[in-house]
């Protein structure tokens, strides 16, 4: 869609995407790139320090504390309590994803006073805790503490891998139908400039000397025939100013485009009627 704004020693042609069109590929894109980027967030969540804490209330029971500091501060500190902990249990589940695909899981069942609770891990910690906590619980230590740290490293970078095209590729797809472009044609400045704003973003601009001509380019078809009206540059491509099916409409903007830049003007050849 073509919007045209006349001022004095100025026009100026913008065009955009229809809105419904916009809002279509912003919707799209949204649902096209949650999922990756949530996958993404998953991965970064995990990345920093988990502690493990305990302290001995007395012999073979104590208070312990389950922390995660996140590497990046935009993700908040988790803090979980367990009282009363008098052994711990490693524990190993294999599951299936959508797909079918088989995958393990790794828990360390903390054997409290009042009951059990389940706590869901990495493989080594969740592998370190039991024997570590019973030997603290038989010793005479009163704290005792278990880190883990993960840092950016070759694993997480391939996690984040597949989620991370699928975001270019959405990306690219809403920007490629995000666009404006304007052409203007100031005589004032003497000068034509055009700009696309999206993907590509360029902008060129041509002094009046620079312009070769001002034509009008006809496309016939079976229903109909559209003229275009070109600015030819005595270099690059031919830039489109405007379309029309109505002939006279475009012989008129031919003639205004024409005389403000002072070039030839190339009307198209007269139809023979039936």
């Amino acid at each position: 869609m073509v919007k045209v704004t006349r001022k004095t020693g100025e026009i100026s042609f913008t065009t955009a995407p229809p809105l419904f069109l916009i809002l279509f590929m912003l919707v799209w894109g949204i649902g096209f790139i949650g999922m990756p980027l949530f996958m993404i967030g998953m991965s970064l969540s995990r990345l920093g320090i988990t502690k493990f804490t305990c302290q001995k209330i007395e012999p073979r029971l104590a208070d312990c504390q389950l922390s995660m500091t996140p590497r990046l501060s935009i993700f908040p500190v988790s803090v979980q309590e367990y009282k009363g902990v008098k052994g711990a249990k490693y524990v190993e589940e294999t599951r299936r994803d959508s797909e079918g695909d088989e995958y393990k899981v790794y828990f360390v069942e903390l054997q409290k006073v009042g009951g059990v609770e389940k706590l869901r891990m990495s493989y080594e910690l969740a592998a370190q805790i039991p024997p570590r906590l019973d030997t603290f619980l038989k010793s005479q230590e009163e704290t005792f503490t278990l880190t883990e740290e993960r840092n950016f490293d070759p694993l997480f970078l391939l996690s984040i891998l597949f989620p991370g095209l699928f975001i270019v590729i959405g990306v690219s797809a809403v920007a490629a139908f995000l666009w404006v472009e304007k052409l203007s044609i100031n005589s004032n400045f003497g000068q034509v400039s055009y700009l696309r704003i999206g993907i590509p973003l360029f902008r060129r601009i041509y002094s009046f000397n620079e312009i070769q001509s001002v034509r009008i380019d006809t496309v016939r078809d079976e229903d109909s025939t559209i003229y275009k009206v070109q600015i030819l540059p005595c270099k690059g491509k031919p830039i489109e100013v405007d379309s029309t099916t109505d002939r006279d409409e475009a012989i008129g903007l031919l003639r205004e485009v024409g005389s403000m830049i002072g070039c030839p003007q190339i009307e198209p050849e007269k139809e023979e009627k039936d």
